[in-house]
């Protein structure tokens, strides 16, 4: 099963055929931001689990060619701070080390 979004950031099950439109059972509302959408469904999936699979089954399944994919997170939920940066940054005795 693999989710995404398309045209409008509507949550889908994404098929080699197509996609299946899922926001009416994720609750999802119009104009809700995909975080929100993504972070329900994870919270969601047991419940929905075999709703979803009905749906990857028997849902209308729209075609390729009439929608476009949309990025799974469009961006991030929080900034990059500068200390996250200096974080990641190779510590003494790395050979990408500064040199002082």
């Amino acid at each position: 099963m693999r989710f995404g979004f398309y045209d409008e950031f509507r949550p889908c099950l994404v098929k080699p055929e197509g996609v299946v439109d899922i926001a009416d059972l994720v609750g999802a509302f119009p104009g809700a931001p995909p975080q929100y959408v993504l972070e329900t469904l994870i919270n969601k999936f047991d419940a929905l689990r075999g709703a979803l699979q009905e749906a990857q089954a028997k849902g209308k399944t729209i075609p390729m060619s009439q929608v476009r994919l949309r990025a799974p997170v469009p961006r991030r939920a929080w900034p990059l701070t500068a200390a996250q940066c200096r974080s990641w940054a190779p510590g003494p005795g790395s050979r990408r080390s500064r040199r002082g």
